[in-house]
């Protein structure tokens, strides 16, 4: 679900990863929207990435 992700240089925060995530609010917007495509981007903190993947692991 995070692979794809982009750092940023953030005027107050300084760097900041991001990661493109997919939410079923997002594909309705571009369907109500008559684009053909959205993308959401959205900041998580360390320890939730490493809970995240930890989750994920059988």
């Amino acid at each position: 679900m995070l692979e794809v992700s982009l750092t940023d240089e953030l005027p107050v925060a300084g760097s900041h990863k991001t990661y493109l995530t997919s939410h079923d609010e997002i594909h309705s917007l571009a369907a109500n929207l008559d684009v053909s495509d959205t993308r959401f981007w959205m900041g998580f903190g360390e320890h939730y990435i490493n809970v995240f993947n930890g989750a994920e692991q059988p």
